[in-house]
């Protein structure tokens, strides 16, 4: 696994510097909340499904990367 984690790694930075675009690394525990967002974006109505969530709500609260979270203050 860890092989293949550094081939996919080398592969992504080797893309990035082809592209012009800064790298940034990664974990795949990363990967997954980043494409479910990104494809709940574009509007992609399978993607319940590929999770094995049991809804679409579900996908919202676990993926939502752009949620801003708020804090009361203490005193």
């Amino acid at each position: 696994m860890e092989c293949d984690l550094r081939r996919l790694m080398e592969c992504a930075k080797k893309k990035a510097e082809k592209e012009g675009i800064e790298f940034a690394r990664f974990t795949l525990k990363d990967m997954r909340p980043a494409v479910v967002t990104d494809r709940v974006d574009e509007g992609d109505e399978s993607i319940t499904n590929a999770t094995e969530h049991s809804s679409d709500r579900m996908v919202r609260q676990v993926y939502d990367r752009w949620k801003k979270k708020t804090a009361r203050a203490t005193e």
